[in-house]
């Protein structure tokens, strides 16, 4: 169910988010999965969270799973400007990115469960943005059913973005 995963989500990062003054902005796909052409709309959230609040700019990620983990891709890439790296969740790259200002280089956490269909997609994705010289780690965790990744999975996410610098 839609509802409770996003609950649950929500629930799971809030306690890391209030004990690190971490702000989470995630917003509801108006359909059940973002698709690209809606990247205006989050860029325009971004930065009216960039206008209210002191935000690290080394600490802005594009995070989804799934099909919000190919949207995550395409944020960073197409705007290297403002999203200092990706973390994805079960989400290969399912194309080869566009080229972005060289003189951002955007770090990646790719995150699959042990065993997963994505699993191994998710691994020759990790090495093709290694090939393209993007600094790029994995996690990967263990579930019984899929689904968002469980607590200690989120403290490694919440430790990788605050560990971010350009």
């Amino acid at each position: 169910d839609r509802d409770t995963m996003e609950a649950d989500v929500f629930r799971n990062w809030q306690l890391h988010c209030d004990r690190r003054g971490v702000i989470l902005l995630a917003p509801l796909a108006p359909d059940a999965a973002w698709t690209a052409d809606q990247t205006d709309y989050i860029n325009a959230l971004v930065e009216l969270f960039r206008s209210r609040y002191r935000i690290d700019p080394r600490r802005i990620v594009a995070h989804g799973m799934d099909q919000g983990g190919e949207l995550a891709y395409d944020l960073v890439f197409r705007h290297r400007d403002v999203y200092a790296a990706g973390m994805t969740i079960s989400a290969p790259l399912r194309q080869m990115p566009p080229e972005g200002e060289s003189r951002y280089v955007p770090q990646f956490l790719l995150i699959s469960q042990t065993g997963s269909p994505e699993a191994d997609l998710v691994e020759q994705t990790q090495s093709l943005l290694q090939e393209m010289r993007l600094p790029t780690s994995s996690v990967s965790f263990e579930q019984e059913l899929p689904g968002y990744p469980p607590e200690d999975a989120i403290e490694t996410m919440v430790r990788w973005v605050e560990s971010r610098d350009r």
